[in-house]
This record gives structure tokens, C-alpha cells and sequence, in this order.
């Protein structure tokens, strides 16, 4: 089974192949694509700028680490608080100390985002992104009331004949699409492309219980607020979320059975599109 949105990162290759390529029905002209691609870069630039410099996101990592090991092996210990203090006060103050540097550098990396968010650059890149996005969408003729939703793409390498995740972070990353549909045709589409999904050959809704993890949260409000508790989604201090199950669509296209994977907040959106039942 294929996954529509797997993703061949091949080194050697001019660029990336999606796996679900057979679906697309429109592209964005090569000029549009150049602009797509600057954006992308500039996306990319600004949020580093969001964020620490390398060197202190890693140095808080590390006291994140310490202060939490710290932390665990003093609550294990056969001991009481006060008599593993008089046996080791070092390791107390080692833990205070790294809870402070931590807190200290996640305070400073909340001051530069909302410092940046406010600068002229941000919100001239913001005017600038969304004035190419509603080109694309016109070029691409995507509804202006079309729906955002996350599928999970699946980036992967082949090493030794053997298919593997090209992230050691995470296994997929979230796409964000638009949905829409007419009568026969249900299409998924970012701002480069648009693939259509014959409603006649989608066969089922599988709901998988294996963990997985994505990065790239795309929603407004975090995976760990109200609005997402249901679904019993956590995420570490790098960006990645972990989830204790999805959902595939799967259809069945010119003798191949293929598959669109999707976090559990967005089942029900596609599945009253398609009329097809599943697992809560």
C-alpha cells in the first residue's frame, strides 16, 4: 500500500518525488513555482529568527536534560528529600541551577519571538505571503472557502534497498492542504498543486494504534490545549508530536491500492465527504 503523499528523498535527484504523483490534476506555472520556492526560503529564515541562535536552543536542551535527570534519579533514590540533600546537596544545586539556565533561555526565546512578530521584516513578509497565496490559489482555482487540514507525509530515503524515514526526528510531517470536493471528485491541494481522489474508488477507513510521531504543527491553538485533548496528543521540547493512533483512507486506482493518512483530528471532516464510517 502506497501512501499518496510519501516523498522520495533522493540526494541525486533534481527534486523530490512525490509517490502519489498520478493524482495531480494542476500545478503552478514555473515562474509561480520560483515565487512558491523563495517563500519557502524566506518561511524558513524567519522562523529561525523565531528562535534561538543553535548554539543556546542546544544549551537549552541540555539543561532541560540534566535538570530533568537530576530530578528523576533524586525521586527514585531509597531515601527521603531531606536525607538525599545531606547526601549529596551538589546534585540539588546542579538541578536548581539547570531548571534556572533553562528557564532563563525559554524566557528569552519567548521575548525574541514576540519582538520579531511585531518588526516591520515579519510583517512585510507575512503581506507578501499572503498576497502570493491567493495567486495560487486563483491560478489554481481552489475555493476561497476552502478548508485547511493536516495529511501526514511521509519523506523517506532508500538505503541498502531498504525504504527508511529521512528524519531521525519523526517518522512523518504534517501537510497542510485545502479540501474541497464536487460531485464525484474530492481534492486535497496545497499552494503548488492539486490532487483529485475519484470518491467511487476510496474502500475503507482503517484506524491505526501504533504510535507515530509528525512535526509541523499547522493549527492556531497547540496540540496539548483543550481543543486537542481528546485526542491524547504530547509533544517534546524539539517540535515533535507524538500520537497514539491515526487514520488511513484508503483507495483503490488502476489495479494499486494507495493510502491518504491523516491525524485523528481530521478524520471527520474527510469521511463525511466520502460517506464512509470508522473506528472512533
Amino acid at each position: 500500500m502506497t501512501n499518496v503523499f510519501s516523498i522520495l528523498i533522493d540526494k541525486k535527484a533534481s527534486d523530490a518525488k512525490c509517490d502519489g504523483d498520478e493524482f495531480i490534476v494542476r500545478r503552478i506555472d514555473n515562474t509561480s513555482l520560483d515565487t512558491f520556492n523563495q517563500l519557502e526560503e524566506g518561511r524558513s529564515e524567519q522562523e529561525k529568527k523565531l528562535k534561538l541562535p543553535l548554539p543556546l536552543s542546544i544549551l537549552k536542551s541540555l539543561a532541560f536534560f540534566a535538570g530533568m535527570v537530576v530530578a528523576v534519579g533524586i525521586l527514585r533514590a531509597d531515601v527521603t528529600i531531606s536525607e538525599a540533600y545531606a547526601n549529596a546537596p551538589e546534585m540539588f544545586y546542579i538541578m536548581g541551577a539547570s531548571w534556572v539556565l533553562f528557564g532563563a533561555l525559554q524566557g528569552a526565546e519567548v521575548l525574541k519571538r514576540k519582538k520579531h512578530v511585531k518588526s516591520a521584516e515579519f510583517e512585510e513578509f507575512v503581506q507578501d505571503s499572503e498576497k502570493a497565496a491567493k495567486k495560487f490559489k486563483e491560478y489554481l482555482s481552489i475555493p476561497d472557502n476552502a478548508p485547511l487540514i493536516d495529511v501526514f507525509g511521509y519523506p523517506y530515503k532508500v538505503k541498502k534497498g531498504k525504504e527508511k524515514p529521512a528524519s531521525a526526528i519523526s517518522k512523518y510531517v504534517n501537510l497542510e492542504m485545502f479540501l474541497f470536493q464536487d460531485a464525484e471528485t474530492v481534492y486535497l491541494a496545497d499552494h503548488a498543486e492539486v490532487f483529485a481522489f475519484s470518491k467511487s474508488e476510496f474502500v475503507k477507513i482503517e484506524k491505526f494504534t501504533e504510535k507515530v510521531t509528525s512535526t509541523g504543527w499547522n493549527k492556531e491553538t497547540s496540540c496539548t490545549s483543550k481543543q486537542y485533548k481528546q485526542y491524547k496528543i504530547t509533544e517534546n521540547q524539539y517540535g515533535t508530536q507524538f500520537y497514539q493512533y491515526h487514520y488511513s483512507l484508503q483507495l483503490a486506482h488502476e489495479g494499486k491500492i494507495f493510502e491518504i493518512i491523516v491525524p485523528p483530528y481530521e478524520i471527520a471532516a474527510l469521511a463525511s465527504l466520502l460517506n464512509l464510517t470508522y473506528e472512533e
